[in-house]
């Protein structure tokens, strides 16, 4: 049967829900739950930051559902193969390294921002300090942005001694 390009339109106005209508369950699940999820995680948490990533994620999902319509090829699977990625990048000493210390600076800046900051800067209210306690979560993000961006622009090191 035929699907409506206006329902696939409506449908695909909600992460997910353009591509469980044209069948694609698994894809539209995995889809709506990650976008879901880090809308929650920017909500509750108050890490508003994260939600940067969501506007990405809508067109990804709309434009996705929208390609999909009239394909018959495409099999159903998870918009991300947690299985692949975990075999991929486990095992990758590097990977793990990476993916870790983004899971601490994120949530380092959570607690800094809902418990450690307020608390510091009820101590701190009438000091020099209290503006850069309020503030604290942008400049570590800056600080470590700098960093990265050093790191990048220096390339990598070449070991001398090995001739």
């Amino acid at each position: 049967m035929k699907k409506s390009r206006f329902w696939l339109f409506l449908f695909s106005l909600i992460p997910g829900c353009g591509q469980m209508y044209l069948g694609y369950s698994k894809r539209g699940v995995s889809l709506g739950l990650l976008f879901f999820g880090i809308l929650l995680l920017s909500s509750l948490a108050g890490f508003v930051e994260i939600g940067i990533i969501l506007p990405v994620l809508w067109f990804y999902a709309f434009f996705d559902a929208m390609n999909l319509y009239g394909k018959e090829d495409v099999a159903d699977d998870w918009a991300f193969n947690l299985g692949n990625l975990y075999a991929k990048y486990v095992g990758d000493r590097r990977s793990s390294i990476i993916f870790g210390s983004i899971l601490l600076v994120v949530g380092s800046l959570i607690l800094l921002r809902n418990i450690v900051g307020p608390q510091l800067l009820e101590l701190l209210r009438d000091t020099v300090f209290a503006p850069l306690i309020v503030n604290m979560p942008q400049l570590i993000i800056a600080v470590i942005l700098i960093i990265l961006g050093v790191f990048l622009i220096g390339g990598k090191r070449r070991d001398h001694h090995e001739e």
